[in-house]
């Protein structure tokens, strides 16, 4: 991304990456606490969960440090896809947190709507807002994609609010497969957005 260019800290961006990494072994038992298998089990979990944390204190230390410039020059739409990956990225550690909790938990196995909603956050809203900010910068996705951002966005958060349960009172007349569907359609209006403004401007390149 030329527009990100900057000297990181590499022994920070190191810890960042260990812990992240180290974390994923640990934070496995936390997916099966929902069914109370023990002591032993949900403390594992919680080392991997003040390991994110404190991975992700390291992260956020690394993003403090980047002049503001930088983040500014950048076009609205890609500001806005990062602030949501990052937003995501910090929420999934902190529900991972809550998580070593065995009755909430529990409470999440029992509302299949929750881990839709947390697949939803980490799959669309932290890695594919990336993505598609990445190939922005790259020069992968021509604009005009302003109106391809904002439909793929807004899915993804109307689609979030529904599964939380949160109906918008315009919608409250249908159901929750419906409105998930109609905000489904959002987000592929978006991404089938991208690929037509990069076709056309491939075939005029």
């Amino acid at each position: 991304m030329n527009a990100l260019v900057y000297p990181f800290d590499a022994h920070t961006i190191k810890k960042f990456g260990y812990l992240l990494f180290l974390a994923c072994f640990p934070t496995y038992f936390l997916s099966t606490l929902w069914a109370k298998p023990g002591f032993i089990y949900q403390g594992i979990g919680l080392i991997g969960a003040i390991m994110q944390l404190i991975a992700l204190y390291y992260f956020l230390r690394l993003l403090s440090r980047i002049p503001k410039s930088i983040f500014i020059n950048l076009s609205i739409s890609v500001r806005a896809l990062l602030t949501v990956s990052l937003l995501s990225f910090i929420l999934k550690l902190l529900l991972q947190t809550i998580s070593v909790h065995p009755e909430l938990a529990q409470h999440a196995y029992l509302h299949r709507n929750l881990i839709m909603a947390y697949l939803h956050l980490v799959l669309l809203g932290m890695i594919t807002s990336f993505l598609i900010a990445w190939s922005i910068e790259r020069g992968w996705l021509h604009l005009p994609i302003r109106f391809s951002v904002g439909m793929f966005l807004l899915g993804f958060i109307a689609s979030e609010w529904t599964l939380l349960g949160w109906m918008p009172i315009p919608f409250e007349w249908l159901s929750t497969s419906q409105m998930l569907f109609m905000f489904s359609a959002l987000m592929f209006v978006g991404i089938g957005g991208f690929c037509i403004a990069s076709l056309v401007n491939f075939k005029r390149g």
